[in-house]
């Protein structure tokens, strides 16, 4: 069974369309906002619902018989 289905590089490109990827968007964050814990804060949310999204993504194509 392949690892890389249909399912799983659409939840893959949803989750590198949404997650802060860089770690200098997350410095720029910082300095701007003028608080570490707002980068950090929008870190962790950006990737928790990159995440969550793709889940459900995943398991949306899966459920319609999408591989």
């Amino acid at each position: 069974q392949p690892v890389f289905t249909t399912a799983t590089c659409v939840g893959l490109v949803v989750v590198l369309l949404i997650a802060l990827q860089c770690r200098t968007t997350v410095v720029v964050i910082r300095k701007d906002a003028g608080s570490a814990k707002f980068a950090v804060g929008q870190l962790i949310g950006f990737t928790l619902l990159a995440w969550l999204l793709a889940s459900g993504v995943v398991q949306g194509l899966r459920l319609l018989g999408v591989g």
